[in-house]
């Protein structure tokens, strides 16, 4: 018998969700931290750091606050998206990673942090905007 994380016989269907949907939120901590160095370096906020869709960069009235004030928390989110994406997708396979009720902490955390990350949008857009 073949053990292993991705062998067909270890990884029930009810994994293979998790595994997907935990990969998807690593993945988004991945381009969160990608925005924020990006931000930071050149300059450019993507709109996916703004408030509102239709808010313009060029409106910004102090666009080094306003990269100075998400560049750290939108890395604290990203961290902690793709620390626990990864986690919870190695773990969904491997029962010795798994603690007690890990998934709903898990989830509990990503929503958390998503909360966090819409908060962090809202105060800058009201100070810098």
């Amino acid at each position: 018998m073949k053990t292993g994380f991705f062998h067909r016989e270890n990884v029930n269907d009810m994994n293979d969700v998790n595994f997907i949907i935990n990969g998807t939120f690593a993945l988004l901590g991945l381009y969160l931290l990608i925005l924020a160095f990006r931000a930071k370096y050149t300059g450019f906020v993507h709109k996916v750091l703004m408030v509102d869709r239709r808010m313009v960069w060029s409106q910004c009235r102090d666009k080094e606050g306003y990269i100075g004030y998400i560049f750290p928390r939108i890395m604290g989110c990203g961290l902690l998206l793709t620390v626990s994406g990864v986690y919870s997708t190695l773990a969904s396979g491997n029962p010795a990673l798994q603690f007690p009720y890990y998934q709903m902490a898990v989830m509990l955390a990503i929503m958390l942090v998503c909360i966090w990350y819409m908060s962090i949008i809202q105060t800058a857009g009201k100070k810098f905007y």
